[in-house]
């Protein structure tokens, strides 16, 4: 376990990616993979999300969530861990603030991984979403751009980094994660965009040109990652 650097947190809606792409940041680094949906489960004694709500009802989960939150949190100061949000927990009692403050304490690294409601809707017509229930609609998929347009202000505002993934490969995804995990970031606000680019590779000191490349603006340091490869 790795002991120095502040565990990742990855947020944001639905079939964006985050357990995908956190579990195999996890595995790279060698740290523990936390699915939050998992633990708050287990606070509930349910088989998964879906039946926790099912069962108990949205706002009995949300609290939970919460719990199993501040839970994962507070192991997080030990050991750094890659930590996946469920799509709703940035909305749960609280859970805003204990995200804002382990990012200024230096204990977590919120990264949002922002789709569009397009991209979304077409993964989710091509998943099993039978532990997906519907929150504001009356299907998963008729509902993303309603919980887009709810949640995205919010997981802007507490993300300390943002990561496009419409377009864009999983292993190019997964190579923007492990830079942030390895980068060494001087403001508790910064952007990172995830933006297409197609053509060469090239090395030049710790990063591939063709994958990365930095810009900085006060008082708001902007890191703009320009991605190669296949999409």
């Amino acid at each position: 376990m790795n002991d120095t650097k502040p565990s990742l947190i990855l947020i944001g809606l639905r079939a964006c990616g985050k357990s995908t792409i956190g579990a195999r940041v996890a595995e790279a680094l060698g740290w523990a993979f936390v699915d939050l949906d998992d633990v708050t489960s287990s606070l509930l004694a349910s088989r998964g999300a879906g039946d926790a709500i099912e069962t108990h009802g949205i706002d009995a989960f949300r609290d939970a969530e919460a719990l199993a939150l501040g839970s994962v949190l507070e192991n997080s100061q030990q050991h750094a861990q890659v930590i996946s949000l469920g799509g709703g927990t940035p909305t749960a009692p609280g859970c805003d603030e204990k995200l804002r403050k382990a990012q200024a304490a230096g204990a977590g690294r919120v990264i949002y991984l922002r789709a569009t409601p397009a991209t979304l809707q077409d993964r989710l017509m091509h998943t099993n979403n039978a532990d997906r229930p519907a929150l504001v609609g009356t299907d998963v998929i008729d509902e993303v751009q309603a919980l887009f347009d709810q949640r995205d202000g919010l997981y802007q505002s507490i993300a300390e980094s943002i990561v496009h993934v419409d377009r864009v490969s999983e292993g190019s995804v997964l190579a923007a994660v492990m830079a942030l995990a390895n980068a060494d970031l001087e403001s508790n606000t910064c952007t990172i965009s995830l933006r297409l680019r197609r053509g060469r590779r090239r090395r030049t000191g710790r990063f591939c040109r063709g994958l990365f490349s930095l810009a900085r603006t006060q008082p708001l340091m902007r890191h703009r990652r320009r991605m190669g490869g296949v999409f």
